[in-house]
């Protein structure tokens, strides 16, 4: 008789137990988040006080390179883009058609050894080279905002 009085206390203990122990491990984990995320936020307010120290002209107001009436200097533009630079792991992506079929046509043309995703390589390769700082830049500032919105989120 004694145990079907036990039963249920010992499955709700246990369920208390599991309840407590969740908690705890619940809280352990947020508070290494928290951890994380601050020495994140730290590591970015140094790498912004260093990019402010190293590149104070670079506004993110500026508007980017326009291009010029002048014709570029064909050998640095031949050198830049229509090289055969050739490496790495490849991913797919797509690009919208219109560009695809005026690359097909200008490509064989200008650059004959030169594929249309070798030259798009070659573009973006210049494009992340000569935005890298303000890259950086953007990506302090809309992390920073997500630790803080996450920050808000959590206390």
């Amino acid at each position: 008789m004694e145990q079907i009085f036990i039963y249920p206390i010992l499955v709700f203990t246990s369920y208390l137990l599991y309840k407590v122990f969740y908690l705890k491990s619940r809280e352990n984990k947020l508070r290494n988040e928290k951890s994380c995320l601050q020495d994140t936020l730290d590591t970015l307010i140094k790498a912004e006080e260093h990019l402010s120290e190293v590149e104070v002209s670079n506004d993110l107001s500026e508007d980017p390179v326009k291009p010029s009436d002048e014709a570029p200097d064909i050998d640095v533009y031949t050198r830049t883009f229509l090289c055969r630079k050739t490496g790495g792991v490849r991913r797919q992506t797509y690009v919208n058609s219109p560009y695809y079929e005026y690359l097909s046509r200008m490509l064989p043309v200008i650059a004959p050894g030169t594929s249309i995703p070798m030259f798009l390589n070659n573009l973006l390769e210049e494009h992340l080279h000569r935005y890298s700082s303000l890259h950086d830049r953007l990506y302090v500032q809309k992390t920073k905002d997500t630790i803080k919105e996450f920050n808000e989120w959590i206390s």
